[in-house]
């Protein structure tokens, strides 16, 4: 059974990978576009693919893998990864 008080430092390590909100209202920062193709070579971990069809799927819209969409925090999901690569696995 995980305590609480374990679950604090990991919680934190959380809070110092979002972008903070001067960063969120930078569009050079938030205004990246990447084809769904690349994001699954970049962070592997998620199958992207697959979310992107099952969302568009939701509202009847068929997409294909160098379909492009808009990323907002790609230092987010790298530095996601780094977390999990160096974080204890349970």
């Amino acid at each position: 059974m995980i305590v609480v008080w374990q679950q604090i430092p990991l919680t934190l390590l959380f809070i110092q990978i979002f972008y903070g909100n001067v960063e969120l209202r930078d569009i050079d920062k938030t205004y990246n576009l990447l084809q769904v193709k690349e994001l699954s070579t970049l962070w592997s971990y998620f199958h992207w693919e697959d979310y992107v069809t099952d969302m568009m799927d939701l509202v009847n819209v068929q997409t294909e893998s160098n379909e492009t969409v808009v990323v907002r925090t790609p230092d987010y999901f790298s530095n996601l990864t780094d977390l999990y690569n160096s974080t204890e696995h349970r």
